[in-house]
């Protein structure tokens, strides 16, 4: 198992970077246990030009998500093995980067707050709007390369100690670690940084 978690590791960090640099997204992975909605549900966001993965349960899901990085899943609510909900919860433990979106053919606004109070982007109604979903899932990819950008700059502020940053069009600068950050000048860039930092967070989460 930790052999496992270690190579899902690698793999969603390489994907996370990919993402980041604008080389590639990961494809969306469909868990749908009905068969002509899940190949009907593909053939549609491929035809929009996404890369798309399927999986017709939650053991599968999971199996997948381990194994591979997906930055958008879409997520059936009433699954044979599970819930949606459940299925939400584990996902984030295997891989928090990524967003669920909840689909359903059930029009329920407790199933809804549920859904959003666990870690789902958005919940949708069957019959799936394609061009609603399609520009969801860009703004998610949007937002997503946003806020991964941001933690590598936390990051590299934290580990390296020595950076140049441009936020908003003025420069962030850390220098060293005996350099006094937050003294003067700046202590004033370092906060600005961090609010830039927790407003692309908000974005994301809260749009």
């Amino acid at each position: 198992m930790e052999n496992k978690i270690e190579e899902n590791n690698v793999v969603e960090q390489e994907d996370v970077n990919n993402v980041v640099n604008n080389k590639k997204f990961s494809p969306i992975l469909i868990v749908e246990d009905e068969d002509s909605e899940r190949i009907s549900l593909k053939a549609a966001l491929e035809a929009e030009h996404f890369s798309v993965d399927v999986a017709c349960d939650g053991a599968e899901a999971e199996l997948m998500v381990t194994n591979k990085f997906y930055d958008v899943i879409v997520v059936d609510y009433r699954l044979p093995d599970t819930d949606g909900i459940s299925l939400i919860k584990r996902i984030k433990n295997i891989s928090p980067d990524t967003i669920p979106i909840v689909v359903t053919a059930y029009n329920s606004v407790e199933i809804a707050i549920d859904s959003l109070k666990n870690g789902a982007y958005e919940y949708i109604v069957k019959p799936i709007d394609i061009p609603v979903l399609s520009k969801m899932i860009h703004k998610i990819r949007e937002d997503m390369k946003n806020l991964l950008q941001s933690k590598q700059i936390l990051k590299d502020i934290v580990v390296n100690n020595s950076v140049n940053y441009l936020i908003d069009k003025e420069i962030v600068v850390v220098t060293t670690p005996d350099t006094d950050i937050l003294s003067g000048a700046k202590q004033f860039n370092l906060f600005k940084y961090f609010f830039a930092f927790f407003r692309c967070i908000k974005n994301y989460y809260w749009g």
